[in-house]
């Protein structure tokens, strides 16, 4: 009886006898191995499947904010007894990985850490990747840019920055912008976006629109009247945040006032209605 070659599961040959002779023996092994493939062909496409599904399961969940907690990335090594045909699985070692799952929540949470820490650089990071996740949230795009601000300043609190800003590297006051912009056409209640602009601005030399140099809201005397606008729009804030918000603001016009005095372009040179205004702005700003 003529018999066909196989190898088996550790590579060693094997004696397969066959029914009919060695012709037969080749078209047994041809449809052997139609039939395996076939079966491969339906294995792979099936794991595909499940891992495109478990892919879209874990995205959709990171997106709204549900950590699904440490992932593990499983190899499987799959043979085939070339004798029984019969396919068997090793699990090789996991691997473990949670960064590539981190959830929008999760990367919100890392920035503000980062940002308490004073690590602004890597608070950029890590809002940058949740805009990634969502480019629309609007306090994120906020946050982003103080964190601008921050890198430029080694903090982010309004008074300081105010009375130091013209000490500043001007070129991260003009990347913070474009997050300021876009987190007030996003949501235009945001009042800490309008008072932050507005520092941008008093940086870059636009105060006024009536004696500066443009005529239009972008300058710092704008957004801290804007600011102060939504007082009448959003009643149910916190007294205690509002007030602290307004304080800033008021503080803001009065920084505005002050370096107006000092520029030629504004009028300024003693000017005694400058003076006036810094007064009265400073004393509502007491509380920034």
């Amino acid at each position: 009886m003529a018999q066909c070659i196989a190898k088996t599961q550790d590579g060693k040959p094997c004696q397969i006898p066959t029914r009919a002779g060695q012709r037969y023996c080749h078209v047994h092994r041809r449809q052997r191995l139609w039939r395996l493939t076939l079966s491969f062909s339906f294995l792979g496409a099936s794991v595909l499947a499940i891992l495109s599904f478990v892919t879209d399961i874990t995205g959709l969940l990171s997106f709204v904010g549900v950590n699904p907690g440490p992932t593990s990335i499983v190899q499987v090594h799959i043979t085939v007894n070339s004798a029984t045909e019969q396919p068997s699985t090793t699990l090789l070692p996991q691997v473990s990985s949670t960064e590539p799952f981190a959830s929008l929540l999760d990367l919100i949470a890392e920035g503000d850490t980062s940002m308490t820490e004073k690590d602004y650089r890597k608070a950029i990071e890590y809002y940058q990747r949740a805009l990634n996740i969502d480019p629309r949230d609007s306090e994120t795009l906020r946050k982003t840019g103080e964190a601008y601000i921050g890198l430029a300043m080694n903090e982010t609190s309004f008074r300081y920055v105010m009375d130091h800003a013209l000490n500043a590297d001007e070129n991260l006051f003009k990347q913070a912008l474009p997050y300021f912009d876009k987190a007030i056409k996003i949501n235009p209640q945001d009042k800490d976006a309008y008072i932050f602009r507005g520092i941008v601005w008093y940086r870059l030399g636009n105060l006024h629109p009536i004696y500066g140099p443009t005529n239009n809201d972008q300058n710092a005397s704008s957004q801290y009247t804007y600011a102060l606008q939504l007082e009448l729009d959003t009643p149910n804030i916190p007294p205690e945040v509002w007030n602290h918000q307004s304080a800033c603001a008021y503080y803001g016009i009065a920084k505005v006032y002050e370096r107006m005095n000092t520029e030629e372009i504004y009028g300024g040179g003693n000017n005694q209605y400058y003076k006036k205004q810094v007064e009265e702005y400073m004393e509502k700003g007491d509380g920034c």
